[in-house]
């Protein structure tokens, strides 16, 4: 099982933007990305721990304020959902592009692989 992946998906079909898992050749105006940028497998490779970053770009900071609100809600929303058990806000903060505002949430996850 990918969470990176199953996340994308996830998103994709509970927010009204696009979701990636790399920002797009062609930006659309409003969108979203996940990254997995730590974490590892415990319990003899049965349960995985990942860290995501999530991404909510959009073209005013105020609109990138309020998408990520809702990945936070649609993060949350995963938890119990296939291999999703768990999940954890780590932090949600301003972190411009140049040229795009843009917000990251860091979720800490635990998952199983085999789902």
């Amino acid at each position: 099982m990918n969470v990176e992946k199953y996340v994308v998906s996830a998103l994709g079909a509970a927010l009204a933007v696009p979701v990636h898992g790399d920002v797009p050749a062609e930006r659309p105006a409003s969108f979203v990305t996940v990254e997995r940028t730590g974490g590892g497998r415990t319990e003899h490779g049965i349960i995985d721990r990942p860290q995501l970053a999530v991404q909510s770009w959009a073209p005013t900071r105020a609109e990138a304020l309020a998408l990520s609100e809702d990945v936070d809600a649609a993060m949350h929303e995963l938890c119990g959902s296939g291999p999703v058990r768990l999940v954890l806000t780590n932090s949600i903060y301003n972190f411009p592009a140049e040229g795009s505002a843009r917000y990251q949430g860091v979720y800490d996850l635990v998952a199983r692989v085999y789902d």
